[in-house]
């Protein structure tokens, strides 16, 4: 009998924690798919501004780079001495190892920069992450905290641009790389590190066309646009990190809820089969003990 209130307390405790594994698997599932129909609606913005970048001349867009004085034509650009590298995570947990593999990568990088002699500057974004590279010693110079409701939004991204360019300009830092996690299918990611600051040569990024087309107008200042085009080039490359991000996030998190989800049906049908033997056997020998009792159950005679 106290075998059997065992085994069902376990499965009521298992009934009450069912419907959250499922709402979480929903929610995640949801958030997931979300996140990959965003991550398909920036490609084609990246490739309308490298297309109004391909229309601008080269020089023009050359005066536009930021701090373009420091390097000399025909020379390689320096390497970063004061470099911001900013680890993304998450803000929630039930995502497995997804925060540890980025901060993991995070520290293989940080060994080479310093190793290199790269004064580096270490930031995180998701509360997560943060206290995971704390727990390691880290020293961060700035940490920050993500939706838990929503996708990081392009706002976000452009904001996060327009901030560390504007550091960049100021020369508090020669550059800023971010480390996050690629989504590349369900439950699956890499952790990658994308150059944010400086951006890549916009003008290489989309060949220009190969007939000729007619004059492009512009009727504000060319580098003034250029510069536009530049940040709007870098904030949505950020955006569309961060989205991956989010999409290997949330596709890790339904995969495992889906896992527990699974496991916890499996466990309680095991369960409600226990506890129907036991009562069956419980009620067979209440319904032989009254039968003894009326004398319908008895020894043959000889």
């Amino acid at each position: 009998m106290e075998n059997l209130e065992r085994v069902q307390a376990r499965l009521d405790r298992i009934r009450a924690i069912q419907p959250v594994l499922a709402a979480l698997r929903t929610i995640s599932l949801a958030s997931w798919r979300m996140a990959l129909r965003q991550r398909t609606l920036i490609q084609p913005y990246l490739t309308h501004v490298a297309r109004a970048a391909a229309c601008v001349p080269p020089r023009v867009l050359e005066e536009a780079e930021l701090r373009g004085d420091r390097v000399d034509p025909g020379e390689e650009p320096p390497q970063p001495d004061r470099l911001a590298v900013l680890v993304l995570g998450s803000e929630r947990g039930l995502c497995g190892r997804y925060n540890t593999v980025a901060v993991e990568r995070a520290e293989q990088y940080l060994d080479q920069e310093v190793h290199a002699g790269t004064e580096v500057e270490l930031l995180a974004r998701g509360s997560k992450i943060t206290r995971i590279l704390k727990r390691r010693d880290h020293v961060l110079t700035w940490a920050g905290n993500l939706s838990l409701t929503k996708l990081p939004p392009f706002q976000l991204a452009l904001d996060l641009t327009r901030e560390w360019f504007a550091r960049y300009e100021a020369r508090e830092v020669d550059g800023l790389h971010l480390i996050y996690n690629d989504y590349r299918g369900m439950g699956h990611y890499e952790p990658q590190v994308l150059q944010v600051i400086p951006a890549p040569a916009l003008r290489q990024a989309h060949d220009p066309p190969e007939e000729a087309e007619p004059a492009v107008i512009v009727e504000t200042a060319p580098v003034s646009l250029s510069r536009r085009l530049i940040e709007q080039w870098t904030a949505a490359r950020l955006h569309e990190a961060l989205i991956s991000s989010a999409a290997a996030e949330h596709s890790t998190r339904y995969q495992l809820m889906d896992g527990a989800s699974r496991n916890a049906e499996r466990i309680m049908d095991e369960l409600t089969l226990v506890v129907q033997n036991a009562r069956q056997q419980a009620i067979t020998r209440e319904m032989q003990e009254l039968a003894a009792g009326a004398g319908l159950i008895g020894q043959r005679p000889s």
